[in-house]
């Protein structure tokens, strides 16, 4: 059973960027948050990138396709900068010299420019919901700036979801999910997460950056300045594509720093 909306839930926008070959995994991203909401006057979904709709209503209702709002974006941008030539020109990747792709920043802001609601819900095309994930949000409230929950491998294990970036003396590391008082030391993955309009509108991402430049770490780095980061306990997202589980958090570095950090907050 949903819970009837509350006042201070104002509604949801969900900003998602993608790229085309992507409309599979996106079909379930955008299934998982029509099963969310029932009434379209709460909620909105706003894709930005150069998806086929044809190829995704192979695998969505077309009904539901017709609620959202589809963004045309060039894939390939001009941008130049010294040493973005310098590391091109190593390569030999010559063509990439003044083009480049992966302006996941430009997207993210366009993004949060057109959504209606004060509630923004950022996350890549591999991304879903998690059954409970609004009823979750509605137990633990909208009084926060910057909110993540726990996000899940495609096999259920934890990914990085809530962690340090820079704890001094140990670097990275995967958070207890009960510690919430070292948002000074953290980093919210730009994979998901969800933000308030007016805060992201007056805090964007940094568009020099593109997609493997660390944008949500300089992002995260600059925020925390500003405010607490807050964790939902009762909500959860999920991945519907694998990711290497030999990568952090779980290559041996990240498990020996967390448990040392664990020993320093003692809860080892």
């Amino acid at each position: 059973m949903t819970l009837p909306l509350k006042s201070a839930e104002v509604g949801w926008s969900f900003c998602i960027p993608t790229v085309n070959g992507s409309e599979w995994q996106l079909a379930e991203t955008l299934n998982s948050i029509f099963s969310e909401f029932s009434n379209p006057a709460e909620f909105e979904v706003i894709v930005i990138g150069s998806c086929l709709i044809d190829k995704l209503q192979e695998q969505l209702d077309p009904e539901l396709i017709k609620q959202i709002q589809f963004l045309p974006f060039k894939e390939k941008n001009f941008s130049f900068n010294w040493k973005h030539f310098r590391r091109a020109f190593r390569k030999g990747q010559f063509q990439d010299v003044l083009m480049r792709s992966g302006w996941i920043t430009r997207k993210k802001n366009v993004l949060a420019q057109c959504a209606k609601f004060e509630n923004i819900c950022l996350m890549h095309d591999y991304v879903s919901l998690k059954h409970g994930w609004r009823d979750g949000f509605r137990k633990y409230g909208f009084d926060w700036d910057v909110c993540v929950n726990t996000i899940l491998n495609k096999n259920q294990t934890r990914h990085r979801d809530w962690l340090v970036w820079d704890y001094p003396e140990i670097g990275a590391a995967l958070l207890p999910y009960g510690v919430g008082h070292l948002s000074q030391f953290m980093y919210i993955s730009g994979t998901y997460f969800c933000v308030k309009k007016n805060f992201f509108l007056n805090n964007p991402l940094d568009e020099t950056l593109y997609w493997g430049e660390s944008e949500d770490v300089e992002w995260s780095m600059r925020v925390r300045k500003l405010i607490h980061f807050r964790f939902n306990p009762y909500s959860e997202v999920c991945y519907v594509k694998d990711k290497p589980l030999n990568e952090a958090p779980y290559c041996d570095e990240w498990k020996a720093r967390a448990l040392l950090l664990n020993e320093k907050l003692g809860l080892a």
